[in-house]
């Protein structure tokens, strides 16, 4: 596979988005949803406008026709995902949220028992 395309009108946070860009490929998406937070366009992934489906081939087009561009963009969306989505992150982000529920903000992964 040499992109990832995902047109979607509406979204939360899509894993496979995340699991094509922490394997090194170029995602071409919608900025909808949590997409918009994750992809910077033309940095780690490409964002076409929701139902622009000329701007969508274009797109296409261009992540095939530029190996160069299509792999710095997916080394980029890989750096992006090990940094902002691991596994640890993820799970201090929860513990976060409940703690601060809890009205305990301190608790850390290390914390715990």
């Amino acid at each position: 596979m040499d992109v990832f395309v995902h047109p979607s009108m509406r979204d939360g946070m899509p894993n496979a988005v995340l699991e094509a860009m922490a394997c090194g490929k170029t995602v071409i998406a919608t900025p909808v949803g949590g997409v918009k937070d994750v992809i910077v366009d033309g940095v780690n992934g490409l964002l076409v406008n929701v139902n622009d489906v000329e701007g969508l081939a274009e797109k296409v087009a261009e992540a095939l026709s530029q190996p160069e561009k299509r792999e710095s963009i997916g080394r980029a969306a890989r750096e992006a995902v090990l940094s902002r989505f691991t596994l640890e992150k993820e799970l201090q982000s929860n513990l976060d949220v409940y703690q601060t529920l809890r009205g305990n903000p301190e608790y850390e992964i290390s914390n715990r028992t």
